[in-house]
């Protein structure tokens, strides 16, 4: 009795140890609210955005696991109808993640979407249907930076399927919504420090996003950082230290 016991309890204490993920890739969304707020990092559309195709971008790390949900405006349903995709061969959504991983901005892309420089790794990818009109989750393919100089857009493919995903949902505001999960255990170069922009093109190549949003004040165009998935340090000014005041020579004493 006494060694079913300590079996008992051993096997308790193992299952004790296997807790649920941070997110369920099924769709739901609830599990976003319980996240700790320091834990989560999004990014929302606002006024004077240039490209409005994407409404909310948020993400959560948890080990190797770095989980998002991105939340499109309604345009991008012109090809998704009672919960099918329709015609045969359309795009719903192509989407470009650019992952900034080494926290260094000399290596790596930099353009001027955001301010964040140094991108080292981009996933490209889409939801898209098949004849039977059947969503297949995504299909994703990672590429690594090699470009010559940061401002050339050159990068090599590396893998596929560093991504999976539930199914696209249909919220009550009209919009559409997904969550997926970039598995970094899969880079050839574990990210240490992961920094995210997310950037779209929809099926007919006119309706575009970016977050975080890169918006124009009159003729001025004014990029946002990356999402990055780590609490970043605030920046601490020191206080100027003032210099003493120089001592003036003593004065000799006046004659009488």
């Amino acid at each position: 009795m006494k060694k079913l016991s300590t079996i008992l309890i051993a096997l308790l204490a193992s299952i004790s140890l296997v807790e649920a993920a941070i997110i369920e890739l099924d769709g739901k969304f609830e599990d976003w609210d319980a996240v700790p707020a320091d834990k989560l990092f999004k990014a929302n559309y606002g006024e004077n955005a240039i490209f409005t195709n994407l409404y909310e971008f948020k993400l959560v790390q948890e080990g190797d696991a770095v989980f998002f949900y991105v939340e499109f405006n309604d345009n991008v349903f012109d090809y998704y109808e009672n919960g099918r995709f329709t015609g045969n061969g359309y795009y719903v959504e192509n989407f470009r993640m650019l992952i900034s991983a080494d926290n260094n901005p000399e290596t790596g892309w930099s353009g001027d979407l955001w301010t964040t420089k140094g991108a080292d790794y981009e996933i490209e990818g889409s939801w898209y249907n098949y004849s039977e009109g059947k969503p297949q989750s995504f299909w994703t393919m990672l590429y690594t930076f090699a470009g010559s100089k940061p401002t050339e857009w050159k990068w090599e493919y590396t893998k596929h399927d560093v991504v999976t995903s539930a199914e696209p949902v249909k919220l009550p505001n009209s919009h559409m919504a997904i969550e997926a999960k970039i598995d970094l255990s899969l880079f050839p170069v574990k990210p240490v420090n992961v920094k995210i922009g997310m950037c779209t093109v929809n099926a007919d190549m006119k309706e575009s996003g970016v977050l975080p949003q890169l918006i124009k004040i009159g003729d001025k165009r004014i990029p946002s950082e990356m999402l990055s998935t780590r609490p970043q340090a605030p920046k601490v000014v020191p206080n100027p230290v003032k210099p003493r005041p120089r001592m003036q020579p003593a004065q000799p004493a006046p004659k009488k």
